[in-house]
């Protein structure tokens, strides 16, 4: 397998002109409302968990809870049937693990094997759910966490992410090729970042919110990256600066929702990006603060998946939450 490339430089300008955008406040429009529900909760807690889904069902893996951070527990999720049932253990139990979709087999890369983003681990695993099986498929070529990955034409776009160390925040972009097990270098974020919630849209990539550094040290970046180019742009600023929350593409809006940071601990806030109108809107709050949530969105429904009711991992639930808009 071919390394996976480390870009960080030539992102001085970029910055300047992104720092120059969101000096400009964000456009708002008034609040679009939608409504929460409860629906069967998971077998276990889990936090800081990525969630996909094939085949009209959502998977959600590893995590950690109030004791373990390298929890191996997979869990598969039937909308139509509202019923979990467990699926092969990961090999490699982490938390703060991204995953995403190719070809109908779910990646997952890196995360931390211990508490407060330690240990992390290069592995990229492959589950296949028609066989509900593991296997591991490669490595990063360094070792990170709390990476935001996000699936577009075949191929796998990581970006951002953290090492162990204090201040090792990255800007990098990488493509994985499924199909040849290779990598690519692209274009880096305008700055570092982590824990960013990521849509794809529109044949585009937003990356929206995220850290730079400590949990207190949140953003309201929104950076639009067009693969046709090779480039990113610069779009209208997330309205309530947060990280590690979770963002899905829903009825023709980026909804982002949930987070941590700041003296609240964890947001309620769930704001809609109008791909048309360019503006954000205000959409029915969290029924309570959540970040490090999966999420996924099946038929008319978006769904909120684990996650923690505080700061850290010490208030892990198993709930699932589904929002619904007119």
């Amino acid at each position: 397998m071919k390394a996976m490339s480390s870009v960080i430089g030539g992102v001085g300008l970029a910055a300047l002109l992104l720092t120059a955008a969101l000096m400009q406040p964000a456009r708002t429009q008034p609040a679009s409302g939608g409504a929460w529900s409860t629906k069967s909760p998971m077998a276990a807690q889990h936090n800081e968990i990525p969630g996909v889904t094939v085949g009209g069902k959502i998977y959600t893996i590893s995590g950690s809870n109030r004791t373990d951070y390298d929890l191996k527990g997979v869990e598969e999720y039937d909308p139509a049937t509202d019923r979990w049932r467990a699926r092969a253990s990961i090999p490699s139990g982490v938390n703060h693990g991204t995953a995403a979709v190719v070809n109908g087999k779910v990646y997952v890369f890196g995360g931390f094997s211990k508490r407060q983003h330690g240990d992390p681990i290069t592995a990229v695993q492959e589950y296949d759910p028609a066989a509900d099986s593991w296997r591991k498929v490669g490595d990063l070529k360094v070792a990170l966490g709390s990476i935001s990955a996000v699936a577009l034409d075949g191929k796998i776009h990581l970006i951002g992410g953290r090492g162990a160390k204090l201040n090792s925040t990255v800007a990098n972009h990488d493509i994985y090729d499924p199909a040849t097990n290779t990598w690519t270098a692209a274009a880096p974020l305008s700055g570092v970042r982590d824990h960013i919630m990521m849509v794809v849209a529109d044949g585009k990539i937003h990356a929206i919110g995220g850290r730079t550094a400590e949990s207190g040290d949140f953003v309201n970046t929104h950076e639009i990256y067009d693969p046709k180019t090779n480039a990113w742009a610069s779009g209208p600023a997330l309205p309530t600066p947060r990280s590690n929350g979770t963002g899905v593409l829903y009825k023709g809006m980026i909804v982002v929702m949930g987070g941590e940071g700041g003296p609240t601990g964890v947001f309620v806030e769930n704001e809609g990006f109008d791909l048309k109108t360019g503006q954000w809107s205000t959409l029915a709050p969290l029924p309570a603060g959540l970040h490090g949530m999966a999420s996924a969105v099946v038929g008319d429904t978006a769904y909120v998946i684990g996650g923690s009711l505080g700061n850290g991992s010490g208030s892990a639930t198993e709930q699932l939450l589904a929002f619904r808009l007119p």
